[in-house]
């Protein structure tokens, strides 16, 4: 079979398993266990395929974690009363990412205009008055979309303006990131955990095809955004008070140092896929967890009050020990190997960039350790009622570590790179 059947029968199996999905839609348990199910006959099929396709970046390697991030969402318990359509979404916008990944040209583009498209008008339909970033998260998702639409019929140079434009969109970077910050924070269900991964593994499969021919006073400028968007990201992470707006912009600034890396080489390297799937994937199970303990006390929890799970659910303390801990940057996690990957492949002519970077780091590890500390080792207290871990909770945390240590360990020729 040619390349192009490949990709259709990977790109087909998420957008056809997720319509059949539609047949027991009145039965939310059975509509989940067959989206898991789809979610692990994609994976089997990139497997079964590794040898027939690849990515602009990353080689396999995105083409296995695509479908792990979308079935580790899935598996969570969630009580939103739009479980749901998020557990059918997450499924068809699974189907579009790897149609993004792995097609080329005008079909990539039109892939990656339908899924901006797509979070969009989910987060029109989803949308707050009393929160008016919603509508900059619109705008700016609806901006990309017809810039990618529209991307193959302008001449060269203005299509290479408009490609780094849909990728700061998709990996977040100033002015450009209120429709990632959004879309992880006010759509509901298995949502956010998904797009947590996807967004950024799409900016820089579309990003790899474009790097090196950027020049280079457009990648100097790109460099200096790039550490602006870490203080910015930094700087917001550290006064919020809601979880998944922690993990929005503590997420944003570890993309941040992503793109100077890029900008700095203007080539994309396998330290820098490693970095980046694995901040991603430590992102996903940050908010997983989160999604864990919403599931319990409901969705507006405040994590202040949330403290001494430790005693009350062990296991889940471990898991997310050790998940934050992965997110910190510590051995023998992926965020490790990646990150001194790159300072070791880069040369730096001055190092103010690296002493940006550092103090962005030393923060990321004090709010979220700070964060943990608080939910798992604080005072305990009586009216927090006992939380049982199931199976599929226990099963979508371990697969989330599991992931970060084998980034960190693996050669790159073993994960596919």
């Amino acid at each position: 079979m040619t390349f192009e059947t490949n990709s259709l029968i990977l790109t087909m199996v998420p957008l056809l398993g997720g319509l059949l999905g539609l047949t027991v839609w009145s039965q939310p348990v059975k509509l989940k266990m067959w989206l898991i199910l789809v979610t692990i006959i994609s994976l089997v099929l990139a497997f079964a395929l590794s040898d027939q396709l690849t990515t602009s970046v990353g080689g396999t390697l995105l083409l296995y974690l695509l479908p792990l991030a979308a079935c580790v969402s899935l598996l969570v318990k969630l009580n939103s009363h739009d479980d749901q359509l998020s557990l059918l979404m997450t499924v068809l916008l699974l189907g579009l990412g790897l149609g993004a990944l792995t097609s080329v040209g005008f079909t990539s583009q039109l892939f990656l205009a339908v899924i901006l498209g797509l979070n969009a008008y989910l987060l029109f339909k989803y949308r707050n008055p009393l929160w008016s970033s919603s509508w900059a998260g619109i705008g700016v998702f609806s901006l990309a979309a017809v810039g990618a639409g529209f991307s193959a019929g302008v001449d060269t140079s203005t299509a290479l303006n408009i490609s780094l434009l849909v990728s700061a969109v998709l990996l977040p970077l100033l002015p450009l990131q209120a429709g990632y910050v959004t879309a992880v924070t006010r759509l509901p269900g298995s949502l956010p955990s998904f797009l947590i991964f996807l967004l950024p593994v799409l900016g820089l499969n579309n990003l790899a095809n474009l790097i090196t021919d950027v020049p280079d006073d457009i990648a100097y400028s790109i460099s200096i955004i790039a550490l602006l968007s870490v203080v910015f990201g930094t700087a917001k992470a550290l006064v919020q008070s809601r979880v998944p707006l922690i993990l929005a912009y503590s997420s944003f600034a570890f993309f941040a140092i992503l793109w100077w890396f890029l900008a700095s080489s203007q080539t994309v390297t396998p330290q820098n896929v490693i970095y980046l799937v694995a901040v991603a994937f430590v992102a996903t199970g940050l908010m997983v967890s989160w999604q864990v303990i919403c599931s319990r006390y409901g969705d507006d929890v405040d994590m202040r009050t949330v403290h001494g799970l430790v005693w009350s659910m062990p296991q889940f303390a471990v898991l997310l020990t050790l998940v934050a801990l992965a997110a910190m940057g510590m051995p023998p996690f992926g965020v490790f190997a990646g990150f001194v990957g790159m300072l070791l492949t880069t040369t730096f002519t001055t190092y103010i960039p690296l002493i940006f970077i550092l103090a962005a780091w030393l923060a990321a590890s004090w709010y979220i350790m700070s964060m943990v500390q608080k939910m798992l080792f604080g005072q305990k207290q009586l009216e927090i009622r006992r939380i049982e871990l199931h199976r599929s909770e226990f099963a979508s945390l371990l697969i989330v570590v599991l992931i970060c240590v084998a980034l960190g360990v693996l050669p790159s020729n073993i994960t596919g790179i």
